[in-house]
């Protein structure tokens, strides 16, 4: 049997194995682009490309000379085929999948950093990317596999104000209806947390591949 902790350690190597295939998916799909798109390739850069570039070729290009490609976020995406790509201004469908997907890829990229790192500036991009408002941030766990597990504590992120809080000896007294309509329901988000940004991914890419058709 696993304790929260060894379980939230869980969660944590999720995200980040779960980035880690992403991130890897983007700079395919990348390499497809260049590929397939030798034509834009030459007019953003006055070489003469064959037309269809080498695998080796496109890869080059795509990470700039370095020896790996860092897929931040939608942003640094767009910028890359802009750059190589796409003239600014005009539109792409690539691009315009990234920024309709950029809530679910902002959170997985936060949520990565702060399991990988968890510093102060990578907790902060995390608190971020899932939004949680001021009054509610001394709840944020300790880590992204706290949050993505999910507990009673976490179920407050975002909505819980610091007067509300229950005090000790107090209970709170709540009809048995209302808790029957809404515990559950909660439960069941905080269940769901890394399967919802599976789930956002896996439909962001069932959109590029049906684009590249």
């Amino acid at each position: 049997m696993l304790s929260d902790k060894h379980k939230s350690w869980c969660f944590d190597h999720a995200i980040i194995r779960l980035y880690r295939e992403f991130e890897n998916f983007m700079f395919h799909c990348f390499v497809a682009l260049i590929n397939n798109e030798s034509k834009a390739l030459r007019r953003r850069t006055g070489v003469e490309f064959p037309k269809h570039i080498k695998v080796e070729v496109c890869e080059y290009l795509i990470r700039g000379g370095d020896d790996y490609f860092s897929f931040k976020n939608s942003s640094t995406m767009i910028k890359k085929i802009r750059k190589l790509l796409v003239p600014p201004k005009d539109s792409h469908w690539f691009i315009e999948i990234l920024r309709k997907n950029k809530d679910p890829l902002e959170l997985l990229t936060g949520l990565r950093n702060f399991a990988a790192h968890n510093s102060p500036y990578a907790k902060n991009v995390a608190l971020q990317s899932i939004k949680i408002t001021d009054s509610g941030r001394k709840y944020m766990s300790s880590s992204s596999g706290v949050w993505l597990k999910g507990n009673a504590e976490e179920s407050q992120i975002g909505s819980t104000q610091g007067s509300d809080s229950p005090k000790p000896g107090r209970q709170r007294k709540s009809s048995p209806a209302s808790s029957e309509a809404q515990e559950p329901d909660q439960r069941q988000t905080d269940r769901n947390r890394f399967a919802k940004i599976c789930e956002s991914l896996k439909k962001m890419a069932k959109e590029i591949e049906n684009q590249a058709r």
